[in-house]
């Protein structure tokens, strides 16, 4: 995160208006600042993301997380919520006009 190459998104213990003030900084995900880094991290061949493939298919959603996170961080701050009991979860949350958006 301090290199500049990972974004660290922080649980939130309420999905209440000003998430800041529920933010939990022990808790959090880290997301890498381009899906490319992804790839090279998890050594996952440009090939594989070309064609239909049983590998895209296990890390498509993953991708496409990543990709929906490097989009938004450019006008928001993210945050995530985890259930107490952890039944549910919120993966993104922005907070847009004082409304909550997951």
């Amino acid at each position: 995160s301090d290199a500049g190459l990972a974004l660290r998104v922080n649980m939130i213990s309420k999905p209440a208006i000003h998430f800041s003030a529920y933010a939990d900084f022990d808790a959090f995900k880290l997301f890498f600042l381009d899906v490319v880094l992804v790839n090279a991290v998890g050594k996952i061949d440009a090939k594989i993301l070309l064609e239909k493939n049983a590998i895209l298919t296990e890390f498509k959603g993953a991708l496409t997380e990543q990709f929906i996170v490097q989009q938004l961080v450019i006008n928001h701050d993210l945050y995530y919520w985890t259930a107490t009991n952890a039944t549910a979860e919120i993966d993104l949350l922005v907070q847009y006009q004082n409304e909550i958006v997951p």
